[in-house]
């Protein structure tokens, strides 16, 4: 997801008329002319750190932000602390996507300032883009406690909780701000990845359709729409998406992988062994566990269980906390008649996935071959509770 540029006000004090007329240019949004006149100014001062500052301010609403952290480093330089030469830095840093960077100066200005609401959102979209959830969810909360109607910071923290993969506490996050504000595309698109986590698959279907009618050029709300499809078995709706996602975003790694998927799970195994084919000699895709575990579907379609296995094997190495992957495992061990390794394979999947519904459906067959009716009759009894769950509504 993208951010936002929040917008710049300084504080303008004059130095002379030729900064305060370049000043005017600034107020009255002219910020071409504006780069123009503090460039002129700079030629006499080159250390004054006021147009430096004013510089970059104007490059940076120019969507200039790389141009425009020199300048404004320069300006840090000569007047460090400086609080708005900070607030415009980590702005620019913030726009060209140096996330440590950025996050450096904010945190400088929280050292003064701990509880500024908009210091402490910027901090929160930087730690979000690192990866580090935690420390972003924390600083999202710190903003709301100040501003509990924020939709940004409530975004953020639906977001960030979205990625700690805690959709339970990011969906009422995330229905706040839609209701705050109903046309907000970016809490829109995380309220339906939170339903969808949280199996609501009608729900979250309805708002990524809206999303692509409201945006056809909405290159994430058509790949959401396509993950959503084919994590619910809707392969040729979900075949369709990826195909829309790779028209609008040409040789995505992750979509080209899931559309290979989707092949195999439409049985179409001409093309999706084409479609391998060309993968596995792609070096950026080749070893991606989501991959490996398409060629393993691949493989056991065709009958090659040994291939099968030894690419779920390589995938688990990737990833070995992958329940749909154990599962995958047991079902080709099943298939090759070892069914006590594969009885262990699929305990271990709903042990680590207790919500995954096909180790449990494998683990009944796998009890009764065994003579095992008391324990597939757990499983059976999990299983018809979830189908009523989802009759309900509550999940899909």
């Amino acid at each position: 997801m993208t951010w936002g540029a929040a917008g710049l006000v300084l504080l303008l004090v004059g130095q002379g008329p030729a900064m305060a007329e370049a000043d005017r240019m600034y107020a009255d949004r002219r910020y071409a002319e504006a780069v123009e006149r503090y460039l002129a100014l700079l030629q006499e001062d080159p250390e004054n750190p006021g147009a430096r500052l004013r510089l970059g301010a104007s490059l940076l609403q120019l969507g200039r932000p790389e141009e425009a952290i020199p300048h404004l480093e320069i300006a840090e330089r000569v007047a460090p602390g400086d609080p708005a030469i900070l607030q415009v830095l980590g702005q620019a840093c913030l726009g060209a996507g140096r996330f440590a960077a950025a996050a450096a100066r904010f945190r400088r200005l929280l050292e003064n300032t701990p509880d500024d609401p908009g210091v402490l959102r910027h901090l929160g979209v930087c730690q979000y883009q690192l990866g580090d959830f935690e420390a972003s969810a924390t600083s999202f909360r710190s903003a709301l406690s100040s501003q509990p109607e924020n939709t940004r910071a409530l975004t953020g923290l639906g977001m960030s909780l979205n990625s700690l993969e805690r959709p339970d506490e990011a969906r009422p996050v995330l229905e706040k701000a839609v209701e705050l504000a109903p046309s907000d595309r970016m809490a829109r698109l995380a309220l339906a990845r939170s339903l969808g986590d949280l199996g609501e698959f009608l729900r979250a279907d309805e708002l990524l359709r809206a999303l692509t009618a409201e945006g056809p050029e909405d290159w994430e709300a058509w790949y959401f729409l396509a993950v959503l499809r084919f994590r619910n078995s809707y392969h040729e709706q979900a075949l369709e998406a990826f195909d829309r996602c790779l028209t609008l975003r040409p040789g995505h790694p992750e979509t080209r992988i899931l559309r290979f998927r989707s092949l195999v799970k439409l049985g179409r195994l001409p093309e999706a062994g084409a479609v391998r084919q060309e993968l596995s000699g792609d070096p950026e895709v080749a070893n991606d566990p989501e991959f490996l575990l398409g060629h393993a579907e691949y493989s056991f379609q065709t009958g090659d269980l040994a291939t099968a296995l030894a690419r779920i094997d390589e995938a688990l190495v990737r990833r070995p906390r992958s329940g749909m992957l154990h599962h995958w495992k047991a079902r080709i061990l099943h298939h090759s008649g070892e069914t006590a390794a594969a009885q262990a394979e699929a305990e271990r999947a709903v042990a680590l996935a207790p919500d995954l519904r096909e180790p449990r459906g494998l683990l009944v067959r796998l009890y009764q071959l065994q003579g095992k009716e008391s324990e597939a009759a757990a499983q059976i009894e999990w299983l018809r509770t979830r189908e009523r769950a989802v009759a309900r509504g509550s999940r899909r």
